[in-house]
């Protein structure tokens, strides 16, 4: 079980998604593996780093998947066990892993100039991209969109395969230390196919890490997402925890619509327990340095 936990991208390589969820679903539903697990585990000498344990066990020095150090995700690994044995289901949430490529991507007309359209967006969008500078404590990253004069941009959406043309076009931005905005990708976008309650840091974040500029970025979800709660402050998670947990109350059709319509572009079968997923994530792990 340590050799799953020290290395879940090696155990679950088709599960791209969250390749945590094969190495705990090892023990989910079987009570008399978990309870023989968490008596080895127990057998382990207390005052011992598990830092330490997990190298003598694997051989592997990795930092953990989880949290900012193996003590937290020890102490998280021995309640998940004691739950398995206890009521014999799962602690946390349950996630369908069926494997779908992201929900659209863009390419731009080659006579496009990108410099020109970078600018113009960020000229349409200046007040929105100052204000965000001039938060103290805010997002790291941003996704502003605008609307162009020509439409010669063109977006791929998968399932069924569509091509579209549009002039909605995205940038994604982090904050530089000059206090000058950085330019991470330039993408086209569609226009939000219904209309849409207006989450400001949501489409802020989910269009920054997980939307149609992921696969140049961090090129997988579970890198983007673990890229999103690592860098990003706890209060403007914070924020983006509250939205989701709103967005999971809807209806399948409501909840897909929302997160395409807030810049999401990956949008696999258990959408929802994708996004549950993170919440839990965020809730269950420390992000902040232990004194």
């Amino acid at each position: 079980m340590l050799q799953l936990l020290a290395s879940p991208a090696d155990a679950a390589g088709e599960h791209w998604l969250d390749p945590m969820a094969a190495p705990e679903g090892v023990l989910s539903g079987d009570r008399d593996r978990a309870a023989a697990a968490l008596e080895q585990w127990r057998d382990a000498p207390r005052d011992q780093d598990p830092r330490e344990v997990l190298q003598r066990v694997t051989g592997r020095t990795a930092e953990p998947s989880e949290g900012v150090s193996w003590s937290s995700r020890a102490a998280w690994f021995e309640g998940w066990l004691e739950a398995q044995v206890r009521v014999g289901v799962r602690r946390g949430v349950r996630l369908v892993m069926e494997v779908l490529a992201q929900h659209r991507t863009g390419s731009f007309d080659p006579r496009v100039d990108l410099d020109a359209v970078v600018d113009e967006v960020l000229t349409q969008r200046s007040s929105a991209v100052g204000s965000w500078l001039g938060e103290v404590g805010g997002s790291q990253r941003l996704e502003v969109v605008a609307e162009l004069a020509e439409p010669v941009r063109t977006v791929l959406l998968a399932a069924p395969t569509t091509v579209v043309g549009t002039r909605r076009t995205a940038l994604v931005l982090q904050r530089g230390a000059d206090r000058r905005p950085a330019v991470l990708d330039v993408h086209p976008e569609l226009p939000p196919a219904r209309p849409a309650r207006r989450r400001p840091r949501t489409s802020a974040l989910l269009g920054a890490y997980l939307g149609p500029a992921l696969e140049r970025l961090e090129a997988q979800p579970w890198s983007a997402r673990r890229a999103l709660l690592a860098q990003e402050p706890e209060h403007v998670i914070g924020d983006l925890v509250r939205d989701l947990d709103d967005l999971t109350r809807l209806g399948d059709d409501d909840l897909h619509a929302a997160v395409a319509a807030a810049g999401g572009a990956v949008l696999p079968a258990d959408l929802r327990g994708w996004l549950q997923r993170l919440v839990w994530r965020w809730r269950s792990f420390p992000r902040a340095a232990e004194g």
